[in-house]
């Protein structure tokens, strides 16, 4: 994938260190969006989409803008297609990088863009796996002039290090017929297609109940609903064989992101939500 956004670690242990970069991300470009090629996986998305072959078979397909960024203030959209920058077309992925790599904070980008959009509403609702959207398609030529911007006035959409989503609450409860289940509710901070847990169970004294899960005292389960960026969800799962379970401790194993591409938490650095039995 290109990021057209790049992080900085400052280290404030070394003020020196945090001085250089400071000034890196003040001479670096900043656009305000990601961006995949138009290859045969990206073109797959699409096509599963639209429910028939996607027009535009080049260029470079844009999968976030980010809020108050450079992209959104050119009124560029999530989904827009990128086929060339200042008159010149874009053959390949790299030539994206190139220009992007060659911008300065300040300098004009005339993006020619192709946006498909429904020829009975003028817009297209939803985004690939989430909403599929009229049959029939137009695609409008638009031209965007984008004003680069620096890193150092990025406004990220969700601070660096937080996980694209968060576990809101869990409880393990009981359905109608008196069977464990597993209550889950999420913020998404990010727009993400699905996210799979780890429960860990233990006994209500703290021991691990290791007759649980697959051998052990660990199961993981997975939610294949999307979630919008800023929305919460809520998700069932029955415990099975969950005799004796107290506590399930929950944590994130992996997320798939709008873009197509996996998170996975730094294993040291991962948040734990604790869910308990309620009475019944």
């Amino acid at each position: 994938m290109i990021q057209i956004l790049l992080c900085f670690a400052i280290t404030a242990a070394d003020p020196d260190t945090a001085k250089e970069t400071a000034k890196d991300a003040a001479n670096s470009p900043y656009w305000g969006m990601r961006v995949v090629p138009m290859n045969a996986a990206t073109l797959a998305v699409y096509d599963k989409w639209l429910g028939k072959a996607c027009p535009i078979r080049i260029g470079a397909a844009i999968v976030h803008v980010d809020e108050k960024g450079p992209a959104s203030s050119a009124e560029i959209k999530a989904m827009d297609v990128i086929i060339a920058v200042n008159g010149k077309a874009l053959g390949k992925s790299e030539d994206l990088e190139k220009t992007f790599a060659a911008s300065r904070p300040g300098q004009k980008m005339v993006l020619e863009i192709r946006r498909l959009e429904s020829a009975a509403t003028g817009s297209l609702v939803g985004r690939p796996g989430s909403q599929k959207p009229a049959v029939r398609i137009i695609v409008n030529r638009v031209k965007c002039t984008l004003l680069v911007d620096s890193m150092a006035h990025r406004r990220p959409d969700a601070p660096e290090g937080e996980d694209p989503v968060k576990i809101v609450s869990a409880v393990i409860t009981h359905n109608s017929i008196n069977e464990p289940v597993l209550a889950l509710r999420v913020l998404g901070r990010q727009d993400v297609e699905a996210y799979e847990i780890e429960a860990d169970a233990f006994d209500k004294f703290g021991g691990a109940v290791k007759d649980w899960g697959f051998g052990g005292n660990a199961h993981s389960v997975m939610c294949q609903d999307a979630i919008e960026k800023g929305k919460e969800r809520s998700s069932l799962w029955v415990l099975h064989g969950s005799d004796g379970v107290g506590v399930l401790k929950c944590k994130i194993l992996r997320v798939k992101l709008a873009d197509g591409t996996v998170w996975k938490p730094d294993e040291n650095k991962q948040s734990v939500f604790e869910a308990n039995l309620e009475a019944h």
